[in-house]
């Protein structure tokens, strides 16, 4: 692989990434948003909160949390 490739290869592979926080920062984070945000007209705060715990306890999960989603490029 050449360097040119490898650096082209290493920008596309976390685009979403935010390496600045924790996983305990994102999920506090997150949290915080879902109870100033309030109920929705689909789904309470208490099941919102419950989803987040959820997907906190598996990697595929906690991924998500971390990088906003997956990127599908």
């Amino acid at each position: 692989m050449t360097q040119q490739s490898q650096e082209l290869n290493e920008q596309r592979i976390l685009s979403h990434e935010n390496q600045n926080e924790s996983l305990e920062e994102t999920i506090e984070r997150i949290k915080q948003r879902i109870i100033q945000t309030g109920d929705k007209p689909h789904v309470t705060v208490a099941r919102q909160l419950q989803i987040l715990n959820q997907l906190a306890d598996f990697p595929l999960g906690k991924f998500l949390l971390q990088n906003g989603g997956l990127n599908g490029y």
